[in-house]
């Protein structure tokens, strides 16, 4: 299934859910080249009252359902990786994990004691190793079961 494909589903997904779409543009993942991310300005969802982002993760779930059935499998060959990102919900939310995860490491850096950040999903884990793959001072590790799986910043000598 091709990315054009998807981001029609995924404006059909939004008119039926009764929003309306300003725009829609597609990015490539500067962490994963292979997949697109379909970014849509919906107004009317930034009258939510919805800081969680319940309401961006329940469409991206149906999209990622009806990808799956118009496809035949979950992650079938020949479909476009691509992530959904809806008033720049989960741009934000990066740039926010990112962000908090410099201010750890800073302290780490001050006072060469590990430290652990919030527990965070699968995908926010794997953004943040990626953000600190190149620094040499900093190395992180991923512990936790489930729900309280998290980072812990470490300093390494360099």
């Amino acid at each position: 299934m091709r990315s054009a494909d998807i981001v029609q589903l995924a404006q059909e997904l939004v008119h039926v859910a009764g929003y309306g779409c300003d725009t829609v543009a597609i990015a490539t993942d500067p962490l994963f080249p292979d997949t697109v991310i379909i970014r849509m300005d919906i107004p009317e969802m930034q009258k939510l009252s919805d800081q969680e982002g319940e309401t961006i993760e329940a469409l991206r779930h149906i999209l990622q359902r009806s990808v799956e059935k118009h496809a035949g499998a979950f992650g079938g060959e020949g479909v476009q990786k691509y992530s959904l990102d809806i008033n720049d919900y989960f741009h934000n939310k990066v740039e926010k994990l990112k962000t908090d995860a410099q201010i750890v490491a800073e302290q780490v850096r001050q006072d060469k004691q590990s430290r652990a950040l919030t527990p965070m999903t699968s995908y926010e884990r794997l953004i943040i190793h990626g953000f600190f793959a190149d620094m040499n001072d900093i190395k992180t590790e991923s512990l936790g079961e489930e729900s309280e799986r998290h980072i812990v910043l470490h300093y390494q000598a360099i």
